[in-house]
């Protein structure tokens, strides 16, 4: 794919998305007043699975809501793994993304899917969606070229989601963005109205103390309701991907269907536990 195709899908994502937010009453909605919202709740990092529909309290533009926890292994989820395989990435670490992605695969269930994407200074599928639980054949990923993560993201951001499941994209990547047409301000607002939440597994390198622009992929991640999480590159990536899989499948869905609200413009949701003192992640909101 050449770099005008590359720059071409990026922004085809970004109309395709604000379209989608326009034209639909929500974007997590699977039925026709129904509103999905992820929510991860965590006492130091460590999921806290015991939680009911009375302990959460959520509001919709400031009314509160009626609500259903849905227990999140009775709904299917796709995983969009987005790899980062410029040329920072040294041969030792690109073995053990393809130990990773083979293990992401094989750690889902037969209705889960999973699809892998690259990036460099180009954008690859190497295959699309599929169902979780085969392993998967990596022998021609390769490492080379610049750093586009943010064009990349807002590429993967393109796919809707069926009735029914949901969506999440694991980005890993050892660098800064070097080379994306998008920044990340535009892809912050894509984030938050896409359908997915985004997690970054940040890989540091040997003698880098913190993640290059850490705080704009805290911001991205935040919108979508996910998060940031750094490791060394020379400890197990596989084991990473996995905590970061295990904590969005033990996270909850939150069902409601609105009221006292209009269903026009934007949806300004905010979630809370009513007891203990937790650490929240969910997304800002929805666009009606």
């Amino acid at each position: 794919m050449t770099r005008r195709a590359v720059i071409a899908a990026s922004l085809a994502a970004a109309w395709v998305i604000a379209a989608s937010a326009k034209q639909q009453q929500s974007v997590f909605k699977t039925g026709v007043d129904v509103v999905f919202i992820d929510v991860a709740v965590t006492n130091h990092r460590v999921p806290v699975r015991d939680l009911q529909s009375k302990d959460f309290v959520l509001t919709d533009n400031g009314v509160k809501q009626d609500l259903e926890a849905v227990s999140v292994e009775s709904m299917p989820v796709d995983v969009t793994l987005l790899v980062d395989v410029s040329g920072s990435v040294e041969s030792g670490v690109l073995q053990g993304l393809k130990r990773a992605v083979e293990d992401t695969s094989q750690a889902l269930g037969a209705r889960d899917r999973v699809r892998l994407l690259t990036f460099s200074h180009e954008i690859r599928q190497l295959f699309p969606y599929r169902a979780g639980g085969a392993a998967a054949s990596l022998g021609t990923l390769e490492a080379g070229g610049a750093t586009s993560i943010y064009d990349a993201l807002a590429a993967a951001m393109m796919q809707t989601r069926p009735s029914g499941t949901r969506q999440m994209i694991l980005v890993f990547t050892d660098g800064a963005d070097s080379r994306s047409f998008m920044d990340a301000p535009a892809l912050q607002q894509l984030a938050g109205i896409s359908e997915a939440v985004v997690h970054f597994a940040v890989g540091l390198r040997p003698g880098s103390a913190d993640v290059p622009h850490k705080s704009q992929l805290l911001d991205i991640a935040a919108a979508s309701g996910g998060d940031v999480t750094t490791f060394r590159v020379d400890n197990s990536i596989p084991s990473t991907f996995r905590d970061i899989l295990d904590r969005f499948r033990t996270s909850y869905v939150l069902r409601y269907t609105p009221q006292g609200v209009p269903r026009e413009g934007w949806h300004a949701v905010t979630v809370k536990v009513g007891k203990g003192n937790y650490e929240i992640r969910a997304k800002k909101g929805w666009q009606g």
